[in-house]
């Protein structure tokens, strides 16, 4: 692996930005290389030691990105990878860190755990210099920008707290009724004025810009016929906020999350049920419908290179069985020229893998996260790649999947006051 001239000209221009603010934030596109680049201006910045932290998944990548440079030889810096639930085991002090899939540390108006075990690191590093790596640093909101910067004391904004920052103007703050309570809605940072204390930190790069061949990625919505049976105890639920099945063994949903996660499941062929078995209760899987999976297995196995991104831990079990031979790890996957089939949770394999080498990327379900929504479905890009990465969406015809999709393709997750308005 080679870096590339586009990537060399971000990183001189990323290291001049850094040397003066002492805060880059990278806001590439996936499949572009960012590492890469995030790695050469530690480089540049001449960097004793370095940090690297990103998402569980994406650690064995980062390796590999690393081993296969044929300039590493170059880098003499000390690099520690490690991943956002590791933080707190972190002691040691770092020259420079960088911060992958930097939009997870937005959480707002409160800091989330690994913001503040960030802050504890970048603070107890003698003023380290920070680099942010994201292809949507802002998925939802404006308001995800804040905590960001938080964990360094060269913040673009002066204000020591969320509450303080929205106070001073970069929030427009609104109150809304949930359940008979008055809560304050922090959602509306005003991104013109939130832009004119960070457009000096942000480098913004295409795939486009970087020649990817292949066009935008483009979705194609497949209606299944499932069991009649399952609206029906969908119907049920959303009524009744309870079934019980013919065992005995019960669905319970007594709050609105719990309806909504119910239905997310039901309608996609599998359920958690409260199992009662010699006088206690757990839970178990239990499977509903299988069209998916037939449908997955009639018309796209051993024809062509198939991902198959799934939600619950149910539907992966129902497509083992139902197709046979598949790999959960991406390498074989992508090493091989056989039409094999990989399986991938949704919330661990939306991010940090290449999926490249697939003819088709397969949803199973949808996930309610228009961030990972985004992540997933760039897995099958890559530079060199000429021929496009065909993105099938399977949902049931009258689930709730629709719903979702409406809300996460126009970067809105689908929260549970939508899915009230939808069901309730």
């Amino acid at each position: 692996m080679i870096i590339r001239e586009y990537q060399m000209e971000l990183a001189k221009k990323g290291e001049l930005i850094l040397r003066q603010y002492h805060l880059l934030y990278l806001a590439v596109e996936m499949r572009v290389g960012k590492t890469i680049i995030a790695l050469h201006i530690a480089f540049l910045m001449n960097a004793r030691r370095v940090l690297f932290v990103t998402k569980k998944k994406a650690v064995s990548d980062i390796y590999k990105q690393v081993l296969e440079l044929d300039t590493a030889d170059k880098y003499k810096y000390f690099l520690r990878i490690t991943n956002y639930e590791s933080l707190h085991k972190e002691k040691d002090e770092f020259d420079l860190i960088i911060c992958d899939e930097a939009h997870s540390l937005g959480s707002y108006p409160r800091p989330s755990k690994r913001a503040q075990e960030l802050r504890r690191i970048v603070s107890g590093s003698k003023d380290a210099y920070v680099i942010y790596l994201s292809g949507t640093p802002t998925p939802e909101s404006y308001s995800q920008l804040y905590h960001q910067f938080w964990i360094s004391r060269h913040s673009p904004f002066p204000q020591t707290s969320f509450y303080k920052w929205a106070e001073a103007g970069f929030v427009l703050v609104r109150e809304k009724r949930i359940s008979g309570h008055i809560i304050r809605d922090y959602s509306g940072a005003v991104q013109g004025r939130v832009e004119m204390y960070t457009k000096k930190l942000f480098i913004a790069f295409t795939q486009e810009d970087a020649g990817f061949i292949t066009k935008r990625l483009e979705d194609k919505v497949i209606q299944i016929d499932i069991d009649p049976k399952i609206y029906q105890l969908a119907k049920k639920l959303i009524n009744d906020r309870i079934y019980t099945f013919k065992d005995g063994n019960v669905i319970v949903c007594d709050t609105a999350a719990k309806l909504q996660r119910k239905l997310h499941q039901i309608y996609s062929g599998t359920v958690i049920i409260d199992v009662n078995k010699d006088g206690s209760i757990r839970r178990e899987h239990r499977i509903l419908d299988r069209s998916k999976a037939e449908f997955i297995k009639e018309h796209y196995l051993g024809r062509k290179k198939i991902a198959v991104f799934y939600f619950f831990t149910g539907e992966g079990e129902v497509l083992k069985q139902t197709l046979g031979t598949w790999t959960e790890d991406p390498a074989h996957f992508n090493n091989t020229t056989e039409h094999v089939v990989f399986l991938g949770q949704f919330q661990s394999s939306s991010r940090g893998i290449n999926l490249s080498s697939a003819d088709m990327i397969i949803f199973y379900n949808i996930h309610f996260s228009s961030e990972l929504y985004q992540q997933a479905r760039q897995r099958g890009q890559e530079q060199e790649k000429t021929k496009s990465t065909e993105l099938v969406w399977l949902f049931s015809k009258e689930g709730m999947e629709n719903q979702i999709y409406s809300r996460v393709i126009n970067k809105q997750s689908y929260t549970l006051s939508y899915f009230r308005k939808d069901y309730l």
